[in-house]
């Protein structure tokens, strides 16, 4: 008897261990909820997007820095929000295209602009 029961329990241990498997295969592939922010890259697929900085174009005459709003085209991933739940999981969110940064080509404010360099690829 001992033994039987012991084959049971194993069984269901095993049932039990498939269907937590399973459900957490169907959150995670449905791409909803997520705990860390690799879980949303490896579900969701990287697009393309556009980013626009300011950026330093060079040297004027009196020494002043020069720049330009510049847009380039940048990997949109996602992440894990978990601002949005009391728990300790999130819900993945694809990250928006960026809002440009306000730009008077008339009258440049030149004091933000970064290295064309420093620009993420």
């Amino acid at each position: 008897m001992t033994k039987k029961l012991k084959k049971l329990t194993n069984f269901f241990l095993v049932l039990l261990g498939f269907f937590f498997i399973c459900t957490i295969n169907l959150s995670y592939a449905q791409g909803i909820k997520c705990i860390t922010h690799g879980q949303c890259q490896n579900m969701i697929s990287v697009t393309k997007g556009t980013r626009c900085f300011i950026v330093k174009t060079g040297v004027d005459a009196h020494s002043e820095v020069t720049c330009a709003l510049r847009c380039y085209a940048v990997d949109i991933g996602s992440y894990c929000n978990r601002e949005i739940t009391e728990y300790k999981f999130g819900y993945c969110e694809k990250e928006k295209n960026f809002v440009a940064p306000p730009f008077d080509p008339e009258n440049p404010d030149c004091s933000n602009a970064i290295d064309p360099n420093s620009i993420p690829k």
